[in-house]
């Protein structure tokens, strides 16, 4: 069905000439019904049909005048007046409301630009002859949803629209914004992306070859379906990331080795988070003297509930260290209040946002940052995620696009959550894996230090697993690989230290990169604590860096002795933990992890002590879904 047939097939009985008369002159107010109509007669967006709609609502007559007295007297709805030929505003409006839903409208619906009303929908479901209840109640559903998640929303119903019964034409194809940027290769299969002139958040691709209406465009057109980072981050933040360099595909050296080292990957950033789960957010100091008083305190629960006598024996020795002032205070799971005093490892945000977006990925093979948002959004409240995040997922709960969610915070909290970007490109990268790292990064981050950790760690992950397993790299390795993608982003950030840190000596300009050139320094000679007393080790950028880069140069051939580094010698342990765990995992495999830290976690993606939790949010088929989607299943297509 042809745009006009669907525009002719979707008209109805107009408003009467004199109730038009009477909005115009100010002496009535539409119902519900008439609203969506003249809503639609107009070519109101979402937005402004609720702005309408909320002056109705107020029962607000002057005003419903004014607003709409103003809509009629633009170019687009002129134009439309004039060629229906009233010899009045009030009978043009009238005829303007008998009309089918507008050509332009529908191209907009098409192109997942523009959400339809729920009496829009119900239009377009009787013209298209829609009878599915199923397919009725799913387009519905997402025009409900669409003031919420707009661009989720026109997606999920153009897709269904146009893919069932629309018919098969390709959208409307856009102007290529390349700027600068490489052109298209011939012999490339892939869709390049850029950001349209003519809007900050429109799509604009360049796809390879010529344009067809061919059903074997189709998965071409499915791809392109994707939404960009924005123009506005193509200054500092976006200088350099596009021409960082695409990566050969990766071959293990033994049978199921890549698969053992994402296993790894995926869960020495569980096991981290959750080794540090009841002693995060306090110094390495202030942690032994807590330590001694929960301990005692878990001691004497657990003796009045009779046992178990292991998890006695486990927080007598734990105490034990901390009085000794021993360097591993923790050396594994603790009895947890929270689980009734069993001992288990059970994870903080670190995990659940990590392994959503693995969720996300394995589901949809590549990341779309908008329904990553919604996933966030629909977990909310995650269990301890930082401030920055948390006001990220409100400003999407809001309304607002995805990409104008993120703040300008250096913290860590993007960074706990990348490393699962690595798992499309494992058979081969371009610049769309870092367009990717950029736009997840962006989400709760939209800034250029946030950016270059998220850069430089994948690029550190990514070289890991491309390495000979468990080969460690030489001293320097870890900040030099760190740098090579990170440090143009992290230049054109000016940092402030925080009061009463260490790094307000610095001299200089102050960023992730000068401290790193300064932790290069000091490898020859520090530890762990000595370098936490220098740099510190919070969630602030300048911290996260250089701590978990400095553990790994110093124990990345020891992955036990990596992580335990990071959990007792750290204030921020959960993250850097997390961070130094999927490292080493993807260094070393699976089977370098301590079985008993992978046995000892509760199996969950979030505590499953705090609320009932699906068998969807356990930890291993997640991993196991990974890998077979990104390792088994991209090895049997080769």
């Amino acid at each position: 069905m042809s745009r006009r047939e669907l525009s002719e097939a979707t008209e109805h009985a107009p408003i009467p000439p004199a109730r038009c008369l009477a909005f115009l002159r100010g002496e009535a107010l539409p119902d519900a019904d008439e609203l969506d109509q003249l809503g639609d007669a107009l070519l109101l967006p979402p937005n402004a049909k609720q702005g309408l709609g909320d002056v109705v609502a107020r029962q607000d007559l002057r005003r419903f005048q004014e607003k709409l007295t103003e809509l009629m007297q633009s170019s687009l709805v002129g134009r439309r007046l004039h060629a229906v030929g009233a010899p009045s505003a009030h009978e043009g409006l009238s005829e303007l409301t008998r009309a089918g839903v507008a050509e332009i409208t529908i191209r907009k619906i098409e192109s997942g630009a523009m959400v339809p009303s729920g009496a829009l929908v119900d239009r377009l479901i009787d013209a298209l002859g829609i009878d599915d209840a199923g397919e009725k109640r799913t387009l519905r559903a997402w025009a409900s949803l669409g003031a919420q998640n707009i661009r989720e929303a026109a997606r999920a119903i153009a897709d269904l629209l146009l893919d069932d019964k629309v018919g098969r034409e390709l959208w409307p194809y856009f102007t290529t914004a390349w700027g600068e940027g490489p052109p298209v290769r011939r012999d490339e299969p892939s869709v390049m992306h850029r950001i349209s002139d003519s809007s900050p958040v429109s799509v604009a691709f360049a796809v390879e070859g010529a344009v067809s209406s061919e059903l074997g465009q189709l998965p071409l057109l499915a791809e392109a379906r994707r939404e960009p980072v924005p123009r506005a981050w193509q200054g500092p933040l976006m200088k350099r990331w596009r021409y960082l360099p695409a990566l050969p595909p990766l071959r293990a050296a033994e049978p199921d080795g890549l698969a053992s080292r994402i296993r790894g990957m995926l869960w020495g950033a569980a096991v981290g988070d959750a080794l540090s789960n009841r002693f995060s957010g306090v110094s390495p100091v202030e942690r032994r003297t807590l330590m001694i008083a929960e301990g005692m305190r878990t001691v004497e629960a657990l003796r009045a509930r009779g046992g178990p006598d292991e998890a006695i024996a486990l927080a007598e020795a734990a105490i034990e260290r901390a009085r000794r002032d021993e360097r591993h205070v923790i050396t594994g799971y603790l009895p947890d209040p929270r689980a009734d005093w069993a001992v288990t490892g059970i994870p903080i945000g670190d995990t659940e946002v990590s392994f959503e977006t693995v969720r996300h990925l394995v589901e949809r093979g590549r990341l779309e940052p908008g329904a990553l948002m919604a996933a966030f959004s629909a977990r909310s409240p995650i269990h301890r995620v930082g401030n920055s995040t948390q006001r990220a997922v409100r400003a999407f709960d809001e309304g607002k696009p995805w990409d104008r969610c993120g703040a300008r915070s250096a913290g860590n909290g993007a960074l706990m959550r990348i490393a699962p970007t690595v798992l499309p490109y494992l058979g081969g990268s371009s610049t769309d894996q870092w367009h990717d790292v950029v736009a997840a990064t962006v989400l709760t981050h939209a800034d250029a230090a946030a950016i270059g950790a998220s850069l430089g760690f994948v690029f550190v992950l990514r070289e890991l697993l491309a390495r000979p397993v468990g080969e460690v790299p030489a001293s320097g390795w870890w900040i030099e690989t760190f740098l090579r993608a990170a440090e143009d982003q992290t230049r054109a950030r000016n940092l402030k230290a925080p009061k009463g840190s260490p790094l307000e000596d610095f001299t200089g300009r102050l960023s992730i990169d000068t401290v790193l050139s300064d932790l290069k320094a000091q490898l020859a000679t520090g530890t762990v604590a000595s370098l936490e007393r220098r740099y510190w080790s919070g969630a602030f950028l300048l911290e996260t860096v250089p701590m978990t880069l400095a553990i790994l140069e110093l124990h990345a051939a020891e992955p036990r002795e990596a992580l335990l580094a990071a959990v007792n010698g750290t204030l921020d342990n959960d993250t850097i933990a997390g961070l130094v765990g999927a490292a080493v995992g993807a260094l070393h495999g699976l089977d370098a992890l301590p079985r008993e830290w992978r046995d000892g976690h509760c199996g969950y993606l979030a505590s499953p002590f705090a609320r009932e939790r699906p068998d969807e949010d356990r930890l291993e088929p997640l991993i196991d879904a990974a890998v077979q989607r990104f390792v088994t299943d991209a090895d049997a297509g080769e």
